[in-house]
C-alpha cells in the first residue's frame, strides 16, 4: 500500500523502493541502500540522483564518502506543495500557446443517431437547449402534418425560451411573429426528410411510416456550411 501511494507522488516502483530503503537505513551509502532495496549498484546511483533533484533524499559526505539520507516524511508535504506551485507557474507560461493549438486542431464531429418517437422528442429537447437563439430549418409540410401534436408542444417550449424559428417549407405558411416564426416557400422539397441547423450542430430527420430516424451532428464548421446553404435558399424562396 505504501508503494502504491508513493507512486501517486510520481515515483516509479524503483524510486519508491529506494526511498523506503533509505528511510529505514537512516544515513547510508548507495551500495547499502541498493542492497536493501534489491536494486543494482549502478541503477541505485541513478535513482538516488533523481530523488535528490526532487528533494526526496539528501546527500551527506562522511569521511570523504557519499552517504544518503531520506527526507523526513513530514517534509514531503512541503515538497509536494512546492512542486504543485512550480507546475502551475510553468503551465501558465504555455497556456496561451496551448489554447492556440487547440483552436487550430482538427476536431472530430460528434455524431449520434436517434430512432422512433422517443428519439425525435430527445432531439427536440436538444434543439431547445439554448435560450434566445435562432433555429434554421428546411421542413416539408408533410413532415409537420405527421407530428402536429409534437409540433404544438415544441412551439410552446420554443416561445417560452425565446428561440426564433426561420424556416423553409414547400407549402404556403403564414409568418407568425407572436410565435417567433418566419417562413418562406420552395415548392420542390423532398417530402420524407427535414434538417434543422443550430449554432454548432445540425439535425437531420428521415420520416417514414415504417421508420423515423434523427441524426445529430455536433460540428461548428459543418453548421456554418449548412447555414450558408440555407441563406442561399432563403434568398431564392418566396
Amino acid at each position: 500500500m505504501i508503494i502504491e501511494i508513493l507512486k501517486k507522488l510520481n515515483l516509479s516502483d524503483y524510486e519508491a523502493n529506494i526511498y523506503l530503503a533509505s528511510l529505514k537505513l537512516g544515513v547510508a551509502k548507495a551500495s547499502e541502500i541498493g542492497l536493501k532495496a534489491e536494486v543494482s549498484r549502478e541503477h541505485t546511483y541513478y535513482l538516488l540522483s533523481q530523488l535528490k533533484k526532487r528533494g526526496f533524499v539528501s546527500e551527506i559526505i562522511q569521511e570523504g564518502v557519499k552517504h544518503y539520507s531520506a527526507t523526513p516524511p513530514k517534509q514531503l508535504l512541503r515538497i509536494l506543495k512546492e512542486q504543485a506551485m512550480e507546475q502551475q507557474i510553468q503551465l501558465k507560461k504555455i497556456m496561451s500557446e496551448l489554447s492556440a493549438m487547440q483552436e487550430t486542431a482538427i476536431t472530430i464531429a460528434k455524431i449520434e443517431t436517434y430512432e422512433g418517437v422517443k428519439g425525435i422528442r430527445s432531439l427536440a429537447e436538444i434543439m431547445l437547449e439554448k435560450d434566445n437563439s435562432t433555429i434554421l430549418c428546411i421542413v416539408p409540410k408533410e413532415v409537420i402534418e405527421k407530428h402536429q401534436f409534437f409540433t404544438a408542444q415544441f412551439t410552446k417550449q420554443r416561445i417560452k425560451k425565446n428561440i426564433k424559428l426561420k424556416g423553409i417549407t414547400n407549402k404556403k405558411v403564414k409568418n407568425d411573429f407572436a410565435e417567433l416564426r418566419e417562413v418562406k416557400t420552395i415548392k420542390k422539397l423532398a417530402k420524407k426528410g427535414a434538417i434543422y441547423i443550430l449554432q454548432e450542430a445540425i439535425i437531420q430527420f428521415k420520416i417514414e411510416k415504417e421508420q423515423q430516424i434523427g441524426i445529430y451532428i455536433k460540428d461548428k464548421e459543418l453548421s456554418t456550411f449548412y447555414k450558408s446553404i440555407f441563406e442561399t435558399l432563403w434568398g431564392a424562396a418566396d
